[in-house]
């Protein structure tokens, strides 16, 4: 993942103490494939579960990135279970088989499924907090293409987010969320109360006082001059553009409102 959407400025020695390389990453260098992934999400996990028990009496915030979900979606020979699901090459990318992506999408994830609840049942979790969250969401064809970062729909912006561990009660969140809101959420947990944040857009989503909100999205692939807003309420999507060098300062105009696939309802513009 070195030098990919600046992920190397985020795994670096300014944020982390210590950033560990996989087995692939670092015995094979730029030759690592997609065929790796499975046998590198194993050996992170493990070594995390390691880092954490180790190092149990100090407090310390444990990070890792998994890819088996990212296409093509790939997994060990023993959880081939859904079938089909061969690629010809792991460059097969038109024409699509739906069929077959979707198998691969339910392999990778059985295979992480398995090797996550091992992570997890190796921790005390009287003593740790575990986080497992996406960082996109992944289109199967359900919004008309495969893959994510090529649309605005609910698909594609929605993410697993599981929190358990100390000071966690059993509970679902029935309305729309962000990643901002993990850093306040997390703190409340480790606090057992809501604790202020400066700087932080993020909501405390445990806080009794939470019950519903609305959230802004900023999809990928933006132009350098003109970004794009998604703004989710409560089911509604409305898409803005902001103009960032407008005279006056960043301009804000409303596009239109887009339906669960990411396809405006009306065509309209207005700002």
């Amino acid at each position: 993942m070195k030098g990919w959407r600046r992920m190397d400025e985020m795994f670096h020695s300014n944020n982390f103490d210590t950033i560990v390389g996989t087995t692939s990453s670092q015995e094979k260098g730029w030759s690592a494939t997609e065929e790796d992934w499975p046998d590198d999400d194993k050996w992170k996990l493990r070594k995390a579960a390691r880092i954490v028990i180790e190092r149990s009496e100090e407090p310390q915030f444990v990070f890792t990135f998994l890819l088996s979900t990212h296409y093509p979606y790939t997994f060990p020979p023993q959880f081939r279970k859904y079938q089909p699901s061969s690629l010809q090459s792991l460059l097969q990318w038109l024409p699509m088989d739906s069929e077959i992506l979707r198998n691969r999408y339910k392999n990778s994830t059985s295979f992480l499924e398995h090797e996550l609840l091992a992570f997890i049942n190796s921790l005390d979790l009287q003593k740790n907090l575990v986080i497992i969250t996406g960082d996109h969401g992944e289109s199967l064809g359900e919004d008309g293409v495969f893959a994510h970062g090529s649309r605005k729909s609910e698909v594609q912006c929605r993410t697993p987010c599981i929190i358990l561990g100390a000071g966690v009660c059993p509970g679902k969140t029935q309305f729309a969320t962000s990643h901002t809101d993990i850093v306040p959420t997390l703190m409340h947990l480790l606090e057992g109360k809501s604790v202020p944040l400066q700087h932080i857009h993020g909501r405390d989503i445990v806080s009794s006082k939470l019950h519903s909100g609305t959230i802004v999205v900023s999809p990928p692939r933006q132009l350098e001059k003109i970004k794009t807003l998604l703004v989710i309420d409560q089911g509604r999507r409305s898409l803005f553009n902001v103009l960032l060098e407008s005279p006056g300062g960043p301009l804000v105009g409303f596009v239109d409102h887009l339906d669960e696939f990411g396809r405006p309802l009306s065509g309209s513009t207005r700002r």
